[in-house]
């Protein structure tokens, strides 16, 4: 077989030779109108030239009644009807196929329009309403080694599967294609995927079926492959690294041997480099933790990521650990993250990883050996920034101006001082990155399937790593090993159990013992000078990739906690780190914002953005804010400039109105003042403050949700016929040294009208009437 010219490659951008033709979990066009899809000018839905782009379309499993579908159809319908086009560069690569089907209850498959199997269906002719010979069960599965009937560019598998009765309660449907390997003929089995970058350099991996050269042409566009990194010596696991890059730079790529090209140039084939180190540019991270159950989970986690950031780039993808359950082998790192799973992400995003204890489980730190380490390529002698560390199991990378620091919570020394310690304090000590980010398996705080206060590891990481982590400024930790998701406050100096913690000491910073949300009660802001100077850290357990697992969560330094599936999704801008947890559903539960800005000065004017502030200045914490507008009633007037009428409705919520020392006489009102902000009218026993409805009108209305605190004034002659009195109240009133002298509710006496809610204050304690 011939290697492709340039002028025909292009012709088949979307192409590739992998052995995985149609993965399991796959997206599909499906019918399921309760009847036979019609005929298209005599056109059958199974032949490849039927039109199905108004089907409608969804991830395997499909089907309804069990439970378990990632796609549920119309549970009316009895015979169901789906459809995939794939394609494939030449047919020569393969010497036969092998057909996986989970279906309930039976099923007829065609190929380009050919009907190549059927499984436990009746002979003849197949109609809607041919029932299945018999009921299957629920995700019943059949496998066939069939013929190569491929043609070269697109193939179209359809398949319909029938219910067994009318009155059966469930469908099911999954498919998985591949294609046997011709003899002779290199196929990639994993991959490509990207690992070790820099601003300069990156290494590609593959796996292919039998031992070839190495060869990847790579250049600016898909129709502009112009370079080449080649290693001749024929073997099965590639690593081919790629040197003399721009920073920051796009290439697309393809990847060849001698005989053929074995993936093909693709809109999505590329790779791109990492900023220069200590440059700003903004970064966009997956983070996924105890992904590697290879299942619905983790796919329905994956397909709310993709769906989530659409087009937008990915940077990076750190997993946290226990990436292949139970054991961490070979195979299941296969089925967990390179096969139909994160592949779409892989050939174009770098990924980086810390070990778990169930990676754990099959290879060794100590001597480097074993499946995670055979797959992974991690920088050992500081390629990617930071210091050397002489091992895979613990390293640095930096992403521009952020600089990410990985630990092995599991299998090496973990004690203050010993190897990983002396590393990790040089390496903090050599950066000058604006942010720092850790990662480790075992989390630091957790109350969720494992407990940090009981667990070994987790409790060495708390008391050994954090404190010299937070001594450097750490700015974010994540972790995984707990199944749950589970969120800190803006954290410093808590090494102890969760019992020893307090909000108030163990947390930095003006909104520190807050939410972290802008749109709720603020970013967490981290200190720039002063006594808390680059302190604060939040730290994030999301272990739950792939699995969630009961707790009691609630850790007392959690600002939230849940137990749900997803992934977190981490953004850098500037001055500006954020992290969103991502369910499952494509739901963001929970999200915050860390500030810091470098070049603030504090005590130098500011603009908080508040227009009930003035006087808005830097403070030490880099957080702009101001104090509130004095309101002072100046005027005795009705209504006008400095009167009380306009001085409460300029007036801001929260706001407190005082009263010029000249204010003396009675302020005589026409109408009634309606409140509709929370405000305190606050008088000063040394004054005498009289406000009068004149007995014709009331003197204030507290609307709903509204609440009024007035002390030191005395209210007369308020007047309503009904209602009445100084004071309606629909809100909350607090009333201190409030005097009230004739007012009526038509010719009764009545000081005000209640439906809601009056507090008479002595002192600091409150009297209900």
């Amino acid at each position: 077989m011939k290697i492709f010219s340039f002028v025909i490659f292009i012709l088949l951008l979307s192409g590739t030779s992998y052995c995985q033709l149609i993965y399991p979990g796959s997206v599909w066009r499906y019918y399921d109108a309760g009847m036979e899809p019609p005929l298209q000018s005599g056109v059958t839905w199974y032949q490849s030239s039927y039109d199905a782009s108004l089907w409608n379309m969804g991830p395997a499993q499909l089907g309804y009644g069990d439970g378990d579908e990632a796609t549920v159809i119309s549970s009316a319908t009895l015979t169901a009807y789906f459809r995939q086009s794939f394609t494939v560069n030449d047919v020569g690569d393969y010497s036969g196929l092998n057909l996986q089907l989970t279906y309930d209850d039976g099923a007829v498959v065609y190929l380009n329009g050919v009907e190549m199997w059927r499984v436990n269906m009746p002979a003849g002719n197949i109609t809607y309403n041919t029932f299945a010979s018999s009921s299957s069960g629920d995700n019943a599965m059949a496998s066939i080694t069939a013929p190569n009937t491929l043609v070269n560019g697109t193939n179209v598998l359809a398949v319909e599967i029938h219910q067994h009765a009318a009155n059966s309660s469930d469908i099911s449907f999954d498919f998985n294609l591949t294609g046997v390997p011709a003899a002779g003929i290199a196929v990639i089995t994993r991959g490509p995927y990207l690992q070790r970058a820099n601003d300069t350099s990156i290494i590609v991996r593959w796996r292919t079926n039998i031992a070839s050269p190495s060869i990847i042409d790579y250049g600016p566009n898909v129709a502009s492959l112009t370079s080449s990194a080649i290693e001749m010596t024929p073997v099965t696991e590639h690593i081919l690294m790629i040197d003399s890059l721009s920073a920051a730079s796009l290439y697309f790529y393809q990847i060849r041997n001698l005989i053929d090209t074995i993936l093909f140039p693709a809109p999505d084939v590329y790779f791109k480099t990492y900023p220069a180190p200590g440059s700003v540019a903004p970064l966009t991270a997956w983070i996924l933790g105890d992904c590697g159950t290879g299942n619905i989970n983790a796919r329905n986690v994956r397909n709310a990521y993709y769906s989530y950031i659409g087009t937008q780039r990915t940077d990076l993808m750190l997993f946290l650990g226990d990436n292949a359950y139970n054991s961490g082998t070979d195979a299941e790192y296969q089925t967990a993250v390179y096969q139909n799973m994160y592949e779409e992400k892989l050939k174009n995003t770098i990924s980086w990883s810390c070990l778990g204890n169930h990676d754990g489980i099959s290879s060794n730190s100590s001597t480097q050996t074993g499946p995670y380490y055979d797959m992974y390529s991690f920088p050992t002698l500081g390629e990617c920034g930071g210091e050397a560390s002489g091992t895979e199991a613990y390293y640095s990378f930096d992403f521009g101006a952020v600089h990410f620091i990985i630990l092995n919570s599991y299998d090496v020394d973990r004690s203050v001082g010993g190897p990983m310690y002396q590393w990790c304090e040089a390496d903090l000590a050599n950066t000058n990155a604006t942010w720092i980010i850790a990662a480790w398996h075992h989390s630091a705080y957790s109350k969720g399937s494992h407990d940090s206060d009981t667990d070994t590891y987790m409790t060495q990481m708390r008391q050994n790593f954090l404190p010299l982590l937070e001594s450097y400024g750490v700015d974010l930790v994540l972790s995984g090993h707990s199944h749950a998701y589970e969120r800190t406050y803006l954290l410093n100096g808590h090494y102890g159990l969760s019992s020893t913690f307090n909000l108030q000491t163990n947390t930095v910073g003006v909104t520190g013992s807050g939410s972290g949300q802008i749109s709720n009660d603020g970013a967490y802001y981290k200190a720039p000078v002063g006594s808390q100077s680059g302190k604060g850290a939040v730290y994030i357990t999301t272990g739950s990739s792939g699995q969630i697992q009961a707790a009691p969560l609630g850790h007392p330094a959690m600002y939230y906690n849940a137990i749900s599936l997803g992934s977190c999704v981490l953004k850098i801008n500037t001055d500006t780190l954020s992290v969103i947890f991502l369910r499952q559903t494509g739901a963001i539960d929970d999200q915050f914002t860390i500030i810091k800005n470098p070049d603030c000065n504090p005590g130098v004017a500011c603009d908080d953005l508040n227009p009930c502030t003035t006087n808005d200045k830097w403070d030490n914490y880099c957080y702009c804010h101001g104090v509130p507008f004095q309101r002072i009633v100046t005027s005795t007037a009705d209504a006008g400039p400095g009167s009380m009428r306009e001085i409460i409705s300029s007036a801001c919520a929260g706001d407190t109105i005082r009263f010029s020392a000249t204010i003396t006489d009675t302020i005589f009102l026409s109408s009634e003042i309606t409140i509709d902000k929370n405000l305190v009218i606050l008088g000063l026993s040394a004054q005498d403050i009289v406000m009068s409805g004149q007995l014709i009108t009331r003197i204030f209305h507290v609307l709903p949700l509204t609440h009024l605190t007035i002390s030191n004034i005395t209210l007369c002659k308020g007047y309503q016929f009904t209602n009445g009195g100084a004071i309606l109240n629909d809100g909350s009133l607090i009333l201190e040294h409030t005097q009230f002298i004739a007012n009526m509710q038509g010719a009764t006496p009545k000081a005000w009208t209640n439906h809601n809610q009056v507090l008479i204050k002595q002192g600091i304690n409150y009297i209900r009437p």
